[in-house]
């Protein structure tokens, strides 16, 4: 879960991590804020977890993304991959490892890597850095695209998204993303 504060005149973003397994009470299945958005197939499967970072963090909300995994697999795909160094190697499951140093992750192994949790010495703490490490790559690999082919893969990929910012102002926001 990624809270993301966008400063447009600044040309800064902010992220906050919010970890899986982060206690928000009995408002959940398990308590953990992961399992308050269990269906994507509702119109909004981001409210429950937007109430909570609102009330609970005191955090303002102006609009929610959720993107399936089927959908991260395929943006990095489309991408051309995300390069990254890895401090060590990632064994997902037996016969699904991503070598330890410089790899062009394909859409599959960017799935093992974000989803991966054992193994770690320092548990979700550590999970967390690596899914930075992710992200800043990508946020690379998509700038070094360019707005327009950026745009078109955004538009081929929506259907995998589910969020409640309006398509019209998903290119503006493009925009933004490329200059910060």
């Amino acid at each position: 879960i990624i809270y993301a504060q966008l400063d447009l005149n600044n040309h800064r973003v902010q992220v906050l991590q919010i970890p899986r397994d982060l206690f928000v009470g009995t408002q959940s299945v398990t308590g953990k804020i992961n399992s308050l958005c269990q269906n994507f197939n509702t119109d909004d499967p981001a409210k429950n977890i937007r109430n909570v970072v609102s009330s609970q963090l005191g955090l303002k909300v102006d609009g929610t993304a959720v993107i399936t995994l089927a959908g991260v697999r395929s943006l990095v795909d489309s991408v051309g991959g995300v390069t990254l160094n890895l401090e060590r190697a990632i064994e997902f499951l037996p016969g699904k490892t991503i070598p330890a140093g410089s790899q062009t992750l394909s859409g599959e192994q960017a799935e093992w890597l974000l989803r991966y949790r054992k193994g770690y010495e320092m548990g979700d703490l550590d999970r967390l850095k690596v899914q930075k490490q992710f992200m800043l790559a990508a946020m690379q690999s998509v700038k070094n695209l360019g707005k327009f082919k950026t745009f078109k893969i955004a538009a081929k990929n929506f259907g995998y998204v589910k969020t409640t910012i309006p398509f019209s102002e998903i290119r503006s926001l493009i925009d933004v993303g490329m200059g910060l």
